[in-house]
């Protein structure tokens, strides 16, 4: 995941705050907890600028099912207040990296959306979701685009 947008929007942000005095947004929040960095689930409470994305299979983390069959992987997206917009979602269902099936989705601060998949081959699928967002919902622009992965476990076996 390339965090060339992140860098791209904190330029704009500090232009902004330097330019027209309007501040940037609030800083991510996160806790120190047994060495690990723990951030919240919840947008609001997480600040910064990069959208929340969570995945769930079969309405939870993994699943176990047989070759053929479809699974029901559910995003929810937010990004914080005042960062911006949703405006895709993208999903790498091979582990390729490429992210080749794009959704465009209306720009809004939040989003939920279901999309079948079909386990065609046996082993462990992880199939990602990548969500962007944008602080001015310009769904084409090549800069400032703020990324967030989410991914999910699949088990498929023979029947």
């Amino acid at each position: 995941m390339s965090y060339l947008g992140a860098l791209h929007q904190a330029l704009r942000d500090l232009s902004r705050w330097v330019e027209m005095g309007i501040p940037p947004p609030s800083s991510t929040e996160y806790d120190i907890l047994d060495g690990q960095v723990v951030v919240s689930p919840d947008a609001s409470a997480r600040h910064g600028i990069q959208p929340v994305v969570s995945l769930t299979v079969n309405r939870s983390d993994s699943a176990l099912v047989v070759v053929g069959d479809e699974v029901a992987l559910r995003v929810s997206a937010e990004v914080p207040p005042g960062a911006g917009f949703i405006t895709s979602v993208e999903w790498d269902f091979d582990g390729s990296g490429s992210f080749a099936e794009r959704e465009a989705v209306e720009a809004q601060p939040a989003i939920v959306m279901e999309r079948r998949w079909r386990c065609e081959g046996i082993g462990t699928s992880w199939p990602v979701v990548r969500v962007i967002a944008t602080r001015d919902a310009e769904r084409n622009s090549a800069f400032a685009r703020l990324q967030n992965l989410a991914r999910v476990r699949v088990e498929v076996t023979s029947r």
